[in-house]
């Protein structure tokens, strides 16, 4: 944990920069938080010395030297990080450590630099990526002095997703070196993870149309690492954080310091400390949120459901099972039974029901409402949630996955965009909040006809069920849940609505690994306040572009009192 010069400052820094962020990271409560290291990034060094080749300062910057600098920043209780290139030049230009590496980190220990960032940028390499920074590690190691070390380590990567790079096709990945039999937890502590840095925009899924932000940042993750390289004295670094820079709202800040904690991914600010006001120290400050990165356990939070899977790698898992990628919505038209789009056939045998023309069964995914379309036939059931099966009784269509849930035409309202929902059969579910119950039911009753057309009651049978595409939008990821089991027992989980509009979410206890528990109690952790004790299930609301942050604990059987653990 600790802060950074780069997102901020740029290379507009000097020795003044650096210690007015020391002095107020002592000051503002962040050292008591957990927050250690000032980090000093690139635009500091000038040259070599023509003697002997140490790296020199900037003297119109540092005049005092950078020891200097160092010594104050731990004069504040503090750690000091600076940074390299593996290339002969940095990012700016400025000297790097190609071919200096025993040299450089000789000098790095005795000016007291604790932590060492080594970017890839340019000018001359000697070796393969892996090879230069295996010189730096061992050049560190031989110094004696503890230095955490943090590579970027930009390698040429084709993978696809085109829309993602910045780079042409240089990405921050470390799967080259485990195809390689490399492992880059025996190299470094922390290596980048992204196909472009940490912009300060909330960002798009797929990086469509625009790469870079949050959200091309956290997608990145799932395509260029492991969970597993995540452990003691090794991180999956998703850059330094934006929080506080201005660019994002209060909502998408609180969004992106909870995905780095439960990901367990280096807290390392990038704004001005000495211009916080109270909204961005509610949220670094946060110590029970904090808590959660820097649980002892040390493991990388698993993605456990999201919706709806339509064009993003569908990495739905856990508990679950994998849920099928959503590839067609659901609609009313005037029926016309000569149209394919409507036409669908009941197995009764299985409960599926399929629509002819594209092959495709409707499925409910679970969790909200509307999360009812069609997808690859595959049987999914997921108990408590939702499925592909169906069964057909008294004129409704129930889901076997969810059996309390039925096909909808949500609030009567049969030109609606989002009519067919599927919802608590018979509840104030099927219908706003501001409308009351009306038309009877008849918006849970459907009939099949011979010809495969399934109409609606409602409107005298007027309208059939037909299968249309999906919208064409970036943001076709709408609600992601996020789990890491803890140290003391306790699970932690961040719902992270990534949509425009509050949505609702059930977390049922058995997706967190807690199959067998009944009752658990439940903390807000952004709130600072216990939310009660459930039983199987807590149901919560997500507002647009937030996150929240839970903790499930003390579990126990209803039935005998045992308090379970993960």
């Amino acid at each position: 944990m600790g802060w950074s010069s780069w997102n901020h400052f740029g290379q507009n820094v000097n020795a003044d920069v650096i210690k007015e962020a020391a002095d107020a990271m002592a000051s503002n409560g962040m050292r008591e938080a957990g927050y250690v290291y000032i980090n000093l990034d690139d635009g500091w060094a000038v040259g070599r010395d023509v003697t002997n080749a140490t790296l020199i300062a900037d003297p119109k910057l540092f005049p005092m030297g950078i020891k200097a600098v160092a010594d104050y920043v731990h004069s504040k209780g503090l750690k000091f990080g600076l940074y390299t290139a593996r290339g002969s030049r940095t990012c700016l230009g400025r000297p790097g450590s190609d071919s200096h590496e025993e040299l450089d980190a000789a000098t790095f220990a005795e000016w007291g630099v604790d932590y060492l960032k080594e970017d890839s940028c340019g000018g001359k390499t000697h070796g393969t990526v892996w090879q230069q920074y295996s010189r730096m590690r061992d050049a560190l190691n031989i110094t004696g002095r503890p230095i955490y070390y943090s590579v970027t380590q930009a390698v040429p990567w084709t993978d696809g997703y085109n829309a993602m790079h910045c780079y042409g096709n240089s990405v921050f990945t470390i799967k080259p070196w485990i195809a390689a039999g490399k492992d880059p937890r025996t190299l470094a502590n922390s290596y980048l993870i992204e196909y472009c840095n940490n912009e300060d925009y909330f960002g798009y899924t797929g990086g469509v149309p625009k790469a870079g932000g949050f959200l091309s940042q956290l997608d990145s993750q799932a395509l260029l690492t492991y969970d597993n390289l995540t452990g003691p004295g090794a991180f999956n670094d998703m850059d330094m954080l934006q929080v506080c820079n201005g660019g994002q709202t209060q909502a998408e800040y609180r969004a992106q310091f909870s995905i780095w904690a439960i990901l367990s991914s280096p807290l390392i600010l990038g704004n001005d400390l000495t211009k916080m006001d109270a909204a961005c120290k509610d949220i670094i400050l946060n110590r029970e949120v904090i808590e959660i990165s820097q649980d002892p356990k040390v493991v990388r939070g698993k993605l456990m459901y999201q919706w709806p899977d339509s064009t993003w790698p569908n990495l739905t898992g856990g508990a679950l099972g994998v849920a099928p990628a959503q590839t067609l919505q659901l609609g009313l038209e005037p029926c016309n039974s000569t149209a394919p789009e409507q036409r669908f056939r009941y197995n009764s045998s299985d409960g599926s029901l399929v629509a002819e023309e594209s092959g495709m069964c409707l499925t409910y995914f679970g969790y909200t409402e509307s999360n009812t379309g069609l997808a690859a036939c595959e049987g999914w059931v997921a108990p408590g949630v939702g499925g592909q099966l169906w069964r057909w009784a008294n004129r409704s269509l129930f889901n076997v996955g969810n059996g309390e849930k039925c096909l909808d035409v949500f609030n009567c309202d049969a030109k609606s965009e989002i009519a067919v929902q599927t919802c608590t059969c018979g509840s104030t579910d099927c219908f706003a909040a501001s409308s009351p119950q009306a038309c009877n039911e008849e918006n849970l009753h459907w009939s099949l006809d011979d010809s495969g057309v399934i109409s609606t009651a409602i409107g005298g049978g007027a309208l059939c069920l037909a299968a249309r595409p999906m919208p064409h939008s970036a943001m076709n990821i709408t609600m992601q849940l996020w789990m890491k089991p803890l140290d003391d027992g306790s699970v932690a989980v961040v719902a992270f609505n990534r949509g425009t509009m509050a949505m609702p979410m059930t977390i049922p206890w058995w997706m967190l690994s807690l199959a067998t528990a009944q009752t658990c109690d439940v903390r807000d952790l952004w709130q600072q306040h216990n939310l009660g004790t459930f039983q199987h299930q807590v149901i919560i609301v997500v507002e647009p572009h937030d996150a929240r942050a839970l903790k499930v604990s003390n579990c126990y059987d209803s039935f005998s009192h045992e308090v379970l653990h993960t």
